[in-house]
């Protein structure tokens, strides 16, 4: 019976379409926890299934939602692409916000090391889960290999690409004012190297689950931070 609520307000606009409009409406709290049950389930299939090979009917089967239900909030399946996109991005930003009042620029690519190459990839796989496990995983190369055929899946994905690096180029920008980072490298390239880290680590895992995320993360603070060279700088 889950989704009747939004199945009998569907059929009553269509019966009394003059008469909906004096019905009470529904809430928004009540319209995004529908949206969110829908994604959880479109994550979950995704992962399991692949965006190809993934319809709508698999969807609605998975958050037990009538199909009029699950279009009223997604007319498409590339509309629920495209929104795994936009979640994946404000979930960035949340982590940028919250990285905001960290002063030292170590510190700060610290905490985004621990953030995205150990704590999101080394908890227990949940099935249930919207957020974290191997379906999220999974999910991150859909989204890349989705985005080599779908331009507005692809047009997304340069968006959230942006949406780290630059922020995290500027960090570097301001790492080099304090003198705590080389001036004279180009604060761009060093963002993209290090994302270039993040999306070597997934793949990596995605297709060898035994790979040491705590290993790999230590040989990143080990090149960014010198002491990968032996006397912390590579001979001439």
């Amino acid at each position: 019976m889950t989704g009747w609520f939004d199945r009998l307000v569907e059929l009553a606009g269509q019966i009394w379409p003059q008469r909906t409009a004096t019905m009470p409406k529904v809430t928004q709290a009540h319209l995004d926890a529908r949206k969110e049950q829908i994604m959880d389930a479109a994550h979950r299939v995704f992962a399991r299934k692949g965006f190809h090979q993934a319809t709508m009917q698999d969807i609605c089967a998975e958050c037990e939602l009538s199909p009029g239900a699950v279009y009223r909030y997604f007319p498409s399946k590339d509309d629920i692409i495209r929104s795994c996109g936009s979640e994946a991005r404000q979930n960035m930003q949340d982590t940028w916000e919250s990285l905001g009042a960290v002063e030292s620029t170590l510190e700060i690519l610290e905490g985004l090391l621990q953030t995205y190459l150990v704590d999101a990839l080394s908890r227990p796989d949940d099935p249930e889960s919207a957020t974290l496990g191997k379906w999220a995983l999974s999910l991150d190369i859909e989204l890349w290999a989705e985005s080599l055929h779908n331009e507005r899946v692809r047009e997304g994905y340069v968006g959230l690409i942006g949406g780290i690096v630059e922020p995290m180029a500027a960090i570097m920008q301001r790492g080099q004012e304090r003198g705590e980072i080389n001036p004279d490298l180009d604060p761009i390239s060093m963002a993209r190297v290090l994302f270039g880290c993040w999306m070597g680590l997934l793949v990596q895992v995605s297709l060898d689950p035994s790979v040491d995320r705590v290993e790999y993360t230590e040989m990143v603070r080990a090149m960014v931070g010198g002491t990968f060279w032996r006397g912390g700088s590579p001979s001439p």
